[in-house]
């Protein structure tokens, strides 16, 4: 892993819409995109709960995220509409040294016009410039983002149970795929 961190703000190119370093000071707007969306979120996302949508946890996690940041094991960043927090994208190192995962969801109402992978894209062409892989897991069933993963220009590499072998989420079929793309 390098030393590197990217940019704490991008710009998607798209009048409104920015990619920003997740701060403690977007735990309301964190939460209250999450309860916003808590029904379209909770079938995919094990963390998407009534917890989820406390901006008191949703701060206690952030704290978590800034230290994340500084020790390069991650980087979060919120999309924002008009300063509005509408989904949130980010790299992790869980898959090991040379790697980073990226994650991401975003608000129902945005979905389908290409924000979601506008803000991916900027966050792969980062870690792509800093390690060899970049992988996306994802449950087998959930369409939505098995095709962001194809628009990014993922390969689908394999398929393997969930771990821990159980589904997390309401619709996980306990199937993952694991999407790779290399520098």
């Amino acid at each position: 892993m390098t030393n590197a961190r990217p940019d704490e703000t991008f710009s998607l190119g798209i009048e409104g819409f920015e990619l920003r370093r997740a701060r403690v000071d977007h735990a309301e707007a964190v939460a209250a995109a999450v309860r916003a969306n808590l029904e379209h979120l909770r079938p995919w996302m094990p963390w998407a709960n009534e917890q989820s949508c406390d901006p008191a946890f949703q701060r206690q996690r952030l704290i978590g995220t800034e230290r994340a940041w500084e020790t390069g094991e991650e980087f979060q960043y919120v999309i924002v509409d008009d300063d509005i927090v509408i989904g949130s994208p980010g790299l992790m190192t869980r898959r090991g040294p040379g790697t980073y995962e990226l994650g991401y969801w975003l608000a129902l109402d945005h979905c389908g016009r290409g924000i979601l992978t506008t803000a991916a894209r900027r966050l792969v062409d980062w870690s792509l410039s800093q390690v060899p892989e970049t992988f996306i897991v994802c449950d087998a069933a959930n369409e939505r983002s098995n095709a962001v993963a194809l628009r990014l220009g993922f390969t689908l590499a394999r398929t393997e149970p969930h771990e821990p072998h159980e589904p997390s989420a309401p619709s996980d079929t306990g199937t993952d795929h694991i999407w790779i793309r290399t520098a």
